[in-house]
């Protein structure tokens, strides 16, 4: 991986985001 490109650095980024999103998601989902 490239960490010196900030597209990269703003790819990963989203991606992190959009798990972490499914995540909470679920959790709420399962949670209760």
């Amino acid at each position: 991986m490239v960490y010196s490109s900030p597209k990269t650095n703003v790819y990963i980024f989203i991606l992190l985001e959009n798990f972490a999103f499914v995540l909470i998601k679920y959790f709420k989902k399962f949670g209760h």
